[in-house]
């Protein structure tokens, strides 16, 4: 079986217990037994209760604003709009080449503004994932694919396939500047840059980061920051968060040591905090939200929507401090408002 499947399959198994599990307690990374002496710690006075704060009066509450997606994998807001990669079909397949994939798009008050917004005419989407919007464009990962949509026409104007750069399973993806993403593999591990304006295409040299998945570009100071599922052929080993450093003559990478993180999936950074979603594969199979401060090096919850588990990508709007963002399994878009800074 194609190795591509193989992880679908291993991914459905492992959440598929979702559906019907209640949301297991945040675990407590103190109390972990690993042997890493960095390990990130959760801080003590946020350990017993989640992040709250007094509510940006531009900040609305927090809300399930659509229920009928097609297994949504990722949202990004862009001016006003809120987008949602469908994977599509009647089962869950991360890496189907069926053509059931969408992109749908509404309004932040939850108004749908068109369910199958993308692909149009002859365009065709499998499974697509992680969306970011670089310029006018949307831009896609789809299963080995790199697409490009032009927003106002909704015209396919630009595609590559990794498969010949030894893509296997493309996830996460953030944008580095006008013209050019970052696209992370969460089977090989590796994090390809691609320029939708040339096609030219390169690997980050760092060493292959298991399970790469959600990515989050600071450009002020160069810096990528990487969520990960852990190692594809055992989830139980859990993924963690880390940043690569882009210098001069050098490119390298380092994880912050988070003790227990389970498998990450989306991540944003948010002000000096990152957020980021995790699930517990191995486990209960449900997913949460946590937040990482990077001045005081410690994890926190972060407040979602009672009964909602299973957060995958998600976009932050920074100018109201909300998050929005796909429930792969439950089939919602949801809106929360940000308490961290």
């Amino acid at each position: 079986m194609h190795v591509k499947r193989v992880l679908g399959l291993l991914l459905v198994m492992a959440v598929a217990a979702a559906t019907f599990s209640t949301p297991a307690a945040a675990s407590d990374p103190s109390e972990s037994t690993t042997e890493r002496s960095s390990c990130a710690a959760t801080s003590s006075e946020s350990s017993q209760r989640t992040i709250k704060k007094r509510q940006s009066r531009k900040q609305k509450p927090a809300a399930i604003i659509a229920s009928d997606q097609e297994w949504p994998e990722s949202a990004e807001f862009h001016r006003g709009s809120v987008y949602v990669s469908n994977l599509g079909g009647a089962q869950i397949d991360f890496a189907s080449i069926d053509g059931n994939g969408s992109i749908s798009k509404y309004s932040a008050d939850g108004e749908l503004i068109d369910a199958n917004f993308l692909p149009q005419d002859d365009g065709v989407l499998n499974a697509p994932k992680g969306i970011t919007v670089v310029g006018n464009k949307l831009v896609v990962v789809d299963v080995t694919r790199v697409l490009a949509f032009d927003l106002a026409s909704q015209k396919q104007v630009f595609e590559i396939d990794l498969a010949d750069q030894g893509a296997v399973f493309l996830n996460g993806i953030d944008k580095k500047n006008w013209h050019t993403v970052f696209v992370s593999d969460s089977e090989t591990g590796e994090i390809h840059e691609v320029s939708i304006r040339s096609g030219k295409v390169s690997k980050v040299d760092v060493e292959p980061i298991p399970g790469a998945n959600g990515l989050a570009y600071d450009r002020s100071r160069r810096r990528l920051f990487v969520a990960s599922l852990g190692p594809t052929s055992d989830f139980s080993v859990g993924g963690q968060l880390g940043v690569i450093r882009f210098k001069r003559n050098s490119t390298s990478y380092r994880d912050f040591g988070l003790c227990e993180a389970g498998n990450l999936d989306g991540i944003r950074l948010v002000g000096k905090t990152i957020v980021y979603s995790t699930w517990d594969f191995a486990g209960t199979g449900t997913g949460k939200l946590m937040a990482f401060d990077l001045r005081t090096k410690t994890v926190s919850p972060v407040a979602g929507i009672d009964g909602v588990v299973g957060y995958a990508d998600f976009d932050v709007d920074r100018r109201t401090n909300t998050l929005w963002g796909a429930t792969l399994f439950g089939g919602e878009v949801v809106r929360i408002p940000l308490q961290v800074r």
